[in-house]
């Protein structure tokens, strides 16, 4: 186990051979307890969340997934890209290497005399025109092709890796059409911008929305009730129009 560190919080890393295919085992036998505590605490698979799901161990016989790194939903933003690669090189292992790469844009260093500082940048929305803000739209919609992020249910990706797509393309695109800047603080306890706030408390609230979804489908759970007034909340302050939730599992499609 290792852990992230995004600004002032640290997030576990659980990662290694946990000698279980969970494509395999029945929920109930006894080294699925594991995998099921971490899933209850909102830890995801990255090979699944990255549609990456092929063998991690294999001998003369026969092959099986049974190595994983799983993270915390938080830093889902920040991964880069997870991959599988070929021991025979190095370690001469039965198992694949398992690698993943992240980007923390806020992580924590060694030297301490940046021990007490931070990075923020900071988005010059009001020097933005219908021009600029139609180019940000034509940026987003690129990105959104590029990364294969339809902005609909009719995709074959996970809840998670779909909105993994749409948030990489948003933020790429502010990140290239709207003027911004880094600036330094001497620590973490900065105020953010009323807009930043809304937009960051809007991102928790839609991950906190498909995690709830795909929990309650893959138990065979009923929606909860209150990701109407979830949704409906999002809609009002960022003047959006997401259609609410089937009531029934079976509406969901797959």
């Amino acid at each position: 186990m290792d852990t992230a560190d995004t600004e002032s919080t640290a997030f576990s890393v659980v990662l290694g051979d946990f000698n279980i295919d969970i494509t395999k085992t029945n929920s109930t036998n006894l080294k699925s307890r594991l995998i099921n505590f971490l899933t209850c605490n909102n830890l995801y698979d990255l090979a699944d969340h990255t549609s990456n799901q092929f063998y991690t161990w294999h001998n003369n016989q026969s092959r099986s997934r049974i190595d994983y790194i799983w993270c915390y939903e938080s830093i889902i933003p920040y991964l880069q890209n997870f991959s599988l690669e070929d021991p025979s090189t190095s370690t001469q292992s039965d198992h694949m290497i398992l690698v993943s790469s992240w980007s923390f844009p806020f992580a924590k260093t060694p030297n301490h005399k940046w021990k007490f500082k931070a990075n923020r940048r900071i988005f010059d929305y009001n020097s933005m025109n219908k021009e600029t803000w139609e180019e940000f739209t034509d940026q987003v919609n690129s990105n959104l092709n590029q990364n294969k992020a339809p902005l609909d249910l009719n995709t074959d990706d996970s809840p998670e890796t779909h909105w993994h797509k749409i948030q990489t393309s948003i933020i790429s695109a502010a990140l290239k059409i709207i003027p911004n800047k880094k600036l330094k603080f001497k620590n973490f306890h900065h105020t953010h911008s009323y807009k930043a706030t809304q937009l960051h408390q809007t991102l928790k609230l839609i991950g906190q929305i498909i995690w709830q979804v795909k929990h309650a489908f893959n138990n065979n759970l009923p929606i909860p009730t209150n990701t109407l007034y979830l949704i409906n909340k999002i809609n009002q302050q960022q003047q959006l129009n997401i259609n609410n939730l089937p009531t029934d599992n079976n509406q969901i499609p797959t």
